[in-house]
């Protein structure tokens, strides 16, 4: 399904938004519906750049992800509706925007993320439902991490003034461990 069924002040369809639900590991590049600039969301991109309306011509540039673009030689057709954003306009990408929505099907369950650090990290679901909930209660959104870390119990209480806890400690503990 493209569409809602409804239609827009300018009278075109609205469409679904199908790449904020988009999870798939490949990379989708679309056009068909012009936008001011093309943006990331959820490993999918909108190029069409409305040449045709005397926008830019718009490529991606892959692996290296880059987009490269050209001005239309001229206005072929008008367009119908404003497409381009005011340029003191400092909303948010569309990332941004769906950034600070938490898909609970992202983070439970059993999964096998991989990262820049290390790929193939399996996190079993148990492990998930639990990290959720401490991360839920005490820490930063889990969308800004690149991956929780695994936790460890907390070091002996350190001889520091004023400090409850100090790595020193923990070091110390993994030292008499054989730890390096």
């Amino acid at each position: 399904r493209e569409t809602t069924g409804e239609t827009d002040e300018f009278g075109f369809p609205v469409r679904y938004n199908w790449a904020a639900e988009y999870r798939g590991a490949a990379h989708v590049v679309y056009g068909h519906t012009p936008v001011p600039d093309p943006e990331w969301l959820n490993r999918t991109v909108n190029i069409d750049t409305g040449c045709v309306f005397g926008g830019r011509l718009t490529a991606l540039r892959y692996p290296e992800k880059e987009f490269v673009s050209v001005p239309a030689k001229e206005v072929y057709c008008e367009y119908a509706k404003p497409m381009y954003r005011d340029a003191t306009d400092t909303e948010q990408t569309a990332q941004q925007q769906h950034d600070d929505l938490l898909d609970l099907q992202d983070v439970t369950g059993k999964r096998i993320v991989s990262t820049r650090l290390q790929t193939n990290i399996t996190i079993r679901e148990e492990n998930a439902t639990a990290a959720l909930e401490v991360m839920s209660r005490f820490a930063a959104n889990p969308k800004w991490l690149i991956y929780l870390p695994p936790t460890m119990s907390p070091p002996e209480t350190t001889t520091e003034p004023g400090l409850l806890e100090h790595p020193a400690e923990a070091f110390a503990y993994f030292r008499t461990q054989g730890i390096p």
